[in-house]
């Protein structure tokens, strides 16, 4: 994949491909997460927003292997209800469940990651697939680009603000944290545009978060 391909496609599998050896399991499990919540409604099973919770808690270190194993053992009985109910919500329960699996697979995080990817795309319409790209664009940032950022940026107010969309998913608040990082000497293109694009999808992994607060 070239670097125009990646700003331009709509395939996310393609992209998944691209990362398959990065060894970013921490992102490709926000991935997979920030797949699965649009489709809650979908699941309409308590258990589906436990697992997917459980899941980023443990990416971030915040959970056990074993409650995640556990919470992926509970998605059993709601994936088999789904199936007679609508093809879409067992996808969407499918979705759920893969991004419970454990990283350390013969195939790294990447097929789960896809699997999640392929599932709830089929619980929706075409449109998925160009959200899921703009998704892995936000967390991954552009691969054949990495930015450096410079300490000298990492201000109170910026570090209060990063941690504050973080922990809220308060993604509303990018324009802010653009300003604050312009304010603190900050002129990269790169960063303030994708804090600044009106028509940005953000979550838990976004690139620039993650540089703010240190996280790979």
């Amino acid at each position: 994949m070239t670097e125009f391909e990646w700003c331009r496609t709509k395939v996310p599998n393609a992209m998944l491909e691209h990362l398959r050896h990065c060894g970013l399991n921490r992102k490709l499990r926000l991935f997979a997460v920030a797949c699965c919540r649009p489709y809650l409604d979908i699941m309409a099973d308590g258990r589906c927003q436990l697992a997917i919770d459980t899941s980023e808690r443990f990416a971030d270190g915040a959970e056990s292997f074993e409650r995640l194993a556990e919470r992926s053992q509970e998605m059993q009985q709601p994936l088999w209800v789904a199936r007679p109910q609508s093809e879409a919500r067992f996808h969407a329960v499918a979705a759920a469940m893969w991004a419970t699996v454990e990283a350390n697979i013969v195939h790294g995080f990447w097929m789960p990651a896809n699997n999640a990817a392929a599932s709830i795309r089929k619980a929706g319409d075409g449109s998925d697939r160009a959200f899921q790209a703009r998704l892995i664009r936000c967390i991954f940032g552009n691969p054949f680009r990495p930015v450096a950022f410079d300490p000298q940026w990492l201000t109170s107010t910026v570090t209060h603000l990063a941690h504050g969309i973080y922990d809220d998913r308060a993604f509303d608040r990018m324009p802010i944290l653009a300003d604050a990082l312009q304010d603190a000497g900050c002129e990269n293109d790169d960063i303030l545009n994708h804090c600044r694009d009106p028509k940005g999808i953000h979550a838990r992994g976004c690139w620039v978060v993650d540089l703010i607060l240190g996280k790979e």
